[in-house]
Order: structure tokens, then sequence, then C-alpha cells
């Protein structure tokens, strides 16, 4: 199985998601974008479900990677500077969605709930971080 192939099927479901909401894609929409059969994407992932979950991670990796350049830049002020600017001008978090954040807590309310505390603990982890060298 490849990790690419995987990749590329969760981006491409997160991108039809954010436009669409979640609600109002089917597996068959993903494939037809992708250009790849249901038994090709049912290869990958067992059900929307896991795909949905799959793609939550995603986003958790990719909040946690802007989250560990900003720690990378070392000056604290800079840090708080770019973290306040990044907050205002994300646009790739789930939680900015609203027509995901809606389909999210009214049909996969548990994926949402562990997502949503995930990403409280991750952003608080390097919140304390950047205090940490700030005091420092």
């Amino acid at each position: 199985m490849s990790q690419d192939q995987r990749a590329h099927i969760i981006k491409t479901a997160g991108e039809l998601f954010f436009r669409l909401g979640i609600r109002s894609v089917s597996i068959d929409d993903i494939c037809r974008e992708l250009g790849m059969s249901k038994k090709t994407f049912y290869v990958y992932f067992a059900s929307k479900d896991e795909l949905i979950e799959q793609m939550l991670q995603a986003n958790l990796n990719y909040i946690s990677g802007k989250m560990e350049e900003l720690a990378a830049v070392g000056d604290f002020r800079l840090i708080v500077k770019k973290f306040i600017k990044r907050q205002e001008a994300e646009k790739n978090d789930v939680r900015r969605v609203p027509q995901l954040v809606y389909d999210l807590k009214k049909y996969y309310p548990r994926q949402f709930a562990d997502f949503q505390m995930k990403c409280f603990e991750t952003q608080k982890n390097y919140l304390m971080r950047y205090l940490e060298m700030g005091v420092a």
C-alpha cells in the first residue's frame, strides 16, 4: 500500500470536504475526483469514517508543523508576533470552515471531540514551550 497514494486521497478528500462539507461529499465523489474506482479507494480506507479520522489527523499534523516552525524562530517576541499573525490568516485549519465544523459536530461527534482535544493539547504544549523560551 502506497503512503503517497493514501496521502493523496486524504488531501483530495480534505479539499472537497473544505469546499462542500462532509455530508455533501460521497465516496463516489472522491473517487471521481481522483479518477479511481471505489474498489481501489477501499484498499486504502475501510470507510468514510476512517478517511475523516485520517483527514483530521493530517490537519492536526499540519497545525503541529506550523507550531514547530514558530518554535524554530527562537526569539520569543518574534514567535508571539508570528503566532498572532498566523492565527489571523490561517485558512487550512478544519476549525475555520463552518460547514465542516457543523458536519463534524452533528455526524461525527466522537471524531470531532477527539480532534478538538488533541488540538487544544498541541497548542497548549507549544504555548508553554514558547512561554518557557520567553522566560529564559
